[in-house]
């Protein structure tokens, strides 16, 4: 959320995607890590029809 909101900070109104009170957050704030820390695995599973 604070990264959303500090990418809007530095938009026109008309095109920001977030509205709030939040008023220290400016385009110039360092944005927070997000998203996946670390390795990340992808497995495939197979479904398997029911009753077989």
């Amino acid at each position: 959320w604070p990264n959303r909101v500090i990418g809007d900070a530095g938009l026109p109104e008309s095109q920001r995607r977030t509205r709030t009170n939040i008023r220290n957050l400016k385009p110039d704030t360092p944005l927070m890590r997000s998203g996946l820390m670390g390795p990340v695995q992808l497995v495939e599973i197979v479904g398997i029809a029911p009753g077989n």
